[in-house]
């Protein structure tokens, strides 16, 4: 029943985990992330946005730069603080963008530790910790995930999607 419950929950079955513990996404896994991705008109509409971005938050600064004389200290702060944020915002972006397709599997086993911190507006969040690697999950957690048991991972590099996972018979 638990092995149901983790199935249901990290929306996975047998197949996908017998070829997450050879170390490979099933094909079903490889459908899902590509659904996800952009594809090259998306790709170009998340440049140009960037792009739009970065001209929009350099303005004050070239505006500061062309009128030096009449520029206050602030200004110059307010104008780099914008470019900064602009850059920043590109640069996850374009980090976004790289990173497409490129799906590595990942392993971890330990014991799991659930930890839960409140948020704005009585919100709750979740964490599952196990061997050393953290992962951000909803409410559900609690009913598939038994703290202090100990579990195998499999899940998706850079992201930290849970693809799978399996309770260990052994305990830490």
């Amino acid at each position: 029943m638990e092995n149901q419950k983790l199935k249901q929950y990290f929306v996975f079955d047998e197949s996908d985990l017998q070829m997450n513990r050879k170390g490979n996404l099933s094909e079903k896994q490889k459908l899902r992330f590509k659904a996800l991705e952009l594809g090259t008109t998306g790709k170009l509409i998340a440049l140009a946005i960037g792009l739009a971005i970065l001209i929009g938050t350099s303005q004050p600064l070239i505006s500061a730069v062309q009128s030096n004389k009449t520029t206050s200290p602030t200004s110059w702060i307010v104008a780099v603080v914008w470019l900064l944020v602009g850059l920043v915002i590109d640069w996850w972006l374009l980090r976004r963008i790289m990173l497409q397709g490129k799906h590595q599997l990942a392993k971890v086993e330990g014991r799991a530790e659930i930890i839960t911190t409140s948020g704005e507006r009585n919100s709750i969040y979740y964490e599952l910790h196990v061997g050393g690697q953290e992962f951000s999950l909803d409410q559900g957690v609690t009913d598939a995930i038994v703290d202090g048991q100990t579990y195998t991972i499999y899940y998706r590099k850079p992201n930290n999607d849970i693809l799978s996972v399996e309770k260990l018979l052994k305990t830490e």
